[in-house]
């Protein structure tokens, strides 16, 4: 057992060394910092979204679904980073914005969410506040 214990914390304690950090994932099977151009999605509930960094990492096109079902679509860029919605369909919910957080390299942008989203297989609801997901910027000396 003490073997076992000791193993854990050595791989949790060398696992952020031994992976590039584009590639790294906790907790998940998406990586934390993707590479531009990169697709992905989360599910929250009866919320999915789904994003596209687009090649340069300058902007991010972030869909939304309620239900399995398509609801909404918005293109977030340096003129307009924030999307803002309220969105209904049957039983799913969701309100919140998405805001596109955009930073030269070394630093890394992000799609920042504030939502509230239902669960309807039991009749509740929940509260996102962090980022959706990390990239790194071609920035003015990339």
């Amino acid at each position: 057992m003490l073997l076992k214990k000791i193993l854990f914390v050595c791989l949790f304690v060398t696992y952020p060394f031994t992976c590039r950090l584009e590639n790294c994932s906790v907790g998940s099977s998406l990586p934390v910092i993707v590479p531009r151009g990169f697709h992905g999605g989360r599910f929250f509930g009866d919320l999915t979204t789904e994003y596209t960094i687009d090649s340069t990492g300058r902007s991010a096109l972030c869909t939304l679904y309620v239900a399995s079902v398509f609801a909404n679509v918005q293109l977030l860029n340096a003129s307009s980073p924030t999307y803002n919605f309220n969105l209904k369909l049957g039983l799913g919910s969701a309100n919140g914005t998405i805001t596109l957080s955009l930073v030269d390299s070394p630093f890394v942008s992000t799609l920042k969410s504030n939502f509230n989203y239902s669960v309807s297989a039991n009749n509740t609801s929940f509260s996102y506040i962090g980022d959706l997901v990390g990239w790194y910027s071609k920035g003015k000396s990339n």
